[in-house]
């Protein structure tokens, strides 16, 4: 394993000395413990870790990676002391993340308001508008939009014109983890596209909203944030004090020497009474059993494992995730004002986002040149406080980027690679919505 420079030495040590000083959560105990083999050690196998532990049971967490937190990554090298960069999960919502806050509480970490989406100029064929622009009726007309959707938009955000269509279904769905029986199946079977030209979306929408992946997947997706009451695209976003991966950290500190890390699985072998799991640590291969296996990593990766006996017809993985390289761009200081990276609150700052076919528009920085050269992939925003995912740019077209950005108020910008681990999640990006297939959801 390699060895720890001083500030990632003191980040772990801060994690579990203020783990440590807090009073022990209550969970009911188990009269019959277990021992739980946990594969994958980013948020979701950390909190499946941290909870069964303080249930009684007996656990171990194997990470492939040297660290802890998955998509959850706070760096602060090679930054000055003092500052850092969210380069995974940038933040979260309220309402929503019940759970998360729940452990926000728990581990009294502090939430910090990220104005995130305040002030937003978004960028359509070379110009920028705001939002009262994109409620008037006069510009709308001039995106191909139609009277019902001009309508909708006088009295809605911009970023909730999905919802116009969504709406007639969301109602269908009566359990999250259940999309199919609704009598949506044929849903599956047709793009989110088609399916809004079926219902009359203008030429305006299916360029701004429109999805080739599974409608239905489109429409379930909506219908479960509906069910927590959750906005579309949540305006109201926050951030954790210190970065993002203080919470897996609070989760680590408590795992302590359950956790393996640089320990990728290689092999499951499935048995009546268990499970047994090979992995590699320290350049030899070694063997875990347990009396249950939780799988924690990405998708691909699971896939790409041999199983024995093979898994049933009905719980086969489908190859549901692109190969991609995600990239975080950093970048320090925007504006006047020269906010610092990382600190209590940012400065007055301005949004860009570029209109773009499928998902939530995918914001960028303004500047001439940048949406020719760059097209609507460049990244969402130039943060003042922290990363973002640069999805589907090479790491070269990342850096060619900041350079650009210095021109434009930026002090300085950091490139984040996930490449170099390719038994990580975090090495596999996101794709659209595909169809989500009956037998996977039994």
């Amino acid at each position: 394993m390699s060895l720890l420079d001083r500030r990632e030495m003191l980040r772990i040590v801060g994690g579990a000395v203020a783990a440590s000083v807090l009073p022990q959560p209550q969970r009911p105990q188990t009269k019959r413990p277990k021992r739980v083999i946990i594969a994958g050690g980013g948020i979701g196998g950390l909190c499946c870790g941290y909870e069964l532990m303080m249930r009684g049971h007996e656990v171990v967490l194997l990470e492939a990676a040297g660290r802890t937190g998955g998509h959850v990554k706070t760096i602060r090298d090679p930054l000055a002391d003092g500052l850092y960069a969210d380069v995974g999960a940038e933040h979260f919502t309220k309402p929503g993340y019940d759970r998360y806050w729940g452990y926000v509480r728990e581990f009294n970490l502090t939430p910090l308001y990220y104005p995130h989406r305040e002030n937003v100029l978004r960028f359509f064929k070379g110009k920028m508008y705001t939002e009262a622009d994109l409620a008037n009726p006069t510009v709308l007309a001039q995106f191909g939009f139609n009277q019902r959707e001009m309508d909708y938009l006088a009295q809605h955000p911009w970023w909730d014109l999905a919802s116009l269509y969504l709406k007639p279904y969301l109602d269908s769905f009566h359990d999250e983890y259940q999309p199919f029986e609704v009598d949506l199946d044929q849903l599956d079977r047709i793009s989110f596209t088609d399916l809004l030209k079926r219902d009359g979306a203008s030429p305006g929408a299916l360029e701004h909203i429109g999805n080739d992946g599974s409608a239905l997947h489109v429409i379930w997706h909506a219908a479960i944030l509906k069910r927590r009451g959750v906005p579309l695209a949540p305006p109201v976003v926050y951030r954790l004090k210190g970065g993002n991966q203080v919470l897996p950290d609070a989760f680590a500190a408590w795992l302590g020497e359950r956790i393996h890390l640089g320990a990728p699985v290689t092999s499951i072998t499935r048995g009546e009474t268990g499970v047994r799991v090979r992995y590699r640590e320290a350049g030899s291969e070694k063997t875990t059993d347990g009396d249950y296996l939780v799988c924690c990593m990405n998708a691909l990766v699971l896939r790409q494992l041999p199983v024995t006996p093979a898994w049933p017809e009905y719980r086969r993985l489908r190859h549901v995730l692109a190969r991609r390289v995600p990239v975080a761009l950093s970048l320090l200081g925007t504006g006047p004002s020269q906010p610092q990276l990382g600190g209590s609150g940012p400065g007055p700052e301005r949004d860009v986002e570029n209109g773009r076919r499928g998902g939530n528009p995918a914001r960028r920085p303004g500047g001439d040149g940048l949406e020719q050269r760059y097209g609507s992939r460049c990244p969402r925003r130039f943060p003042t406080d922290l990363s973002r995912q640069v999805g589907g740019h090479r790491a070269g077209r990342a850096s060619n980027l900041g350079e650009r950005a210095l021109g434009h108020g930026v002090r300085d910008h950091h490139i984040s690679s996930w490449r170099p681990h390719q038994d990580v999640a975090g090495a596999h990006g996101a794709c659209r919505p595909r169809p989500l297939c009956r037998r996977l959801h039994r």
